[in-house]
């Protein structure tokens, strides 16, 4: 469940971006 985690994260700063 890391690559999930990195993404969610990704698109949730690149939503806040």
């Amino acid at each position: 469940e890391g690559l999930r985690d990195t993404t969610v994260g990704s698109r949730a700063m690149r939503r806040d971006g």
